[in-house]
């Protein structure tokens, strides 16, 4: 009838099976914390089992006359994900096909270490540095494509802190609060700038993009998809960076502190800006965002 093979609740010798428990948890948990909704993030390998799983649920509701306004069925959601594979393999625990999380963290900190001590050998609090950008490269990896595309893990492309990563962001990141260092003062207040002063299409094209971040995390949390976020804030940090080495009609780079105040004023306002964004957007991803890098 619902074009689904049978919910099976115990075996022949009285075992209960995955769906017996989670039926049975499902059910605890709405008794004791009734929830505005229950996210279930597993593979889409198993998009059939949680449908037959909800089914249960509903049926359940309907047959006891559950008035709707105290029904789970309709709050509890399957957010599947795409397969995650080891250089085109695909992982499986019970094959012992499996990737340990603490050895992948460690080589990405051991790699984000080593690039400080070549690249920056006098940044303050190595260590923590590169744990966070090793953490933040990792985290990167799964959340920077669409949660139905698989991914295919390899050590190259996860430790990379070149292009399109999370250590990219959390340099930009860096940059950013670089400049708010030199910068050295207390911002005038939005009516006291000279918004004249701020010209160029690399300018523009910045706030208009940075206009969009309300409706970015309200799309992720409506579809469920961090990688809306991951795209947005690659976008931003890309126009940053146009912004930063834009060049005048000469050919000579427009520094954004220099001796014109007005000018100065109202560039760093943009950039206080465009870190606070950038810094809300990792915090969301679970990235950590350093002030030097």
């Amino acid at each position: 009838k619902y074009n689904l093979p049978p919910c099976l609740l115990k075996k022949q010798d009285g075992a209960t099976l995955y769906a017996t428990r989670d039926i049975a948890g499902l059910l605890y948990r709405w008794e004791t914390y009734p929830f505005h909704e229950s996210l279930y993030v597993v593979g889409s390998a198993q998009s059939d089992y949680f449908r037959q799983v909800y089914l249960v649920i509903d049926l359940l509701e309907q047959a006891e006359n559950t008035p709707p306004e105290k029904r789970m069925t309709g709050k509890v959601k399957h957010i599947s994900f795409g397969w995650v594979k080891f250089e085109d393999t695909i992982l499986a625990t019970r094959r012992g096909k499996v990737i340990f999380l603490d050895d992948v963290l460690t080589r990405a900190t051991e790699l984000a270490r080593e690039k400080i001590q070549t690249k920056n050998p006098d940044l303050k609090d190595q260590e923590s540095v590169a744990r966070k950008i090793g953490v933040g490269a990792i985290i990167f990896t799964q959340l920077s494509v669409r949660k139905q595309k698989d991914v295919n893990f390899s050590w190259e492309r996860a430790l990379s802190f070149e292009g399109e990563t999370g250590p990219y962001l959390q340099y930009t990141y860096a940059r950013l609060s670089s400049l708010l260092r030199k910068y050295g003062r207390e911002l005038p207040s939005p009516d006291e700038l000279h918004t004249s002063a701020l010209s160029g299409d690399a300018a523009h094209r910045l706030l208009l993009t940075l206009s969009r971040f309300p409706d970015i995390v309200r799309s992720v949390a409506r579809e469920y998809e961090p990688f809306l976020l991951s795209a947005y804030l690659l976008e931003l940090s890309s126009l940053f960076n146009t912004f930063y080495q834009q060049k005048d009609k000469s050919g000579q780079l427009v520094k954004i502190i220099s001796d014109d105040i007005r000018a100065t004023d109202v560039r760093m306002a943009l950039v206080r800006l465009t870190r606070e964004v950038i810094g809300n957007g990792l915090h969301l991803l679970g990235l950590s965002a350093p002030e030097e890098m």
